[in-house]
């Protein structure tokens, strides 16, 4: 089951209302960006995932798998 952020933000003129949906997953292997949407990506364990995301309602849904696991 996903997790679901959605959020609006301005870009030039335009009002986008954007929905992310975040896979909680053991993973390995390289991974391989969609340049049309990804600037960066990388693989973290979730004690360290607080530190890489940069939105205020992401580091909200870190923090809540965090107490989740605990």
């Amino acid at each position: 089951e996903p997790i679901t952020e959605t959020y609006i933000f301005q870009r030039g003129s335009l009002q986008i209302q954007k929905t992310v949906h975040y896979y909680v997953a053991e993973v390995s292997g390289n991974l391989k960006l969609q340049l049309e949407e990804v600037n960066e990506a990388k693989w973290v364990k979730l004690i360290e995932a607080n530190q890489a995301v940069t939105f205020p309602e992401s580091k909200k849904i870190v923090n809540s798998l965090l107490m989740d696991t605990l």
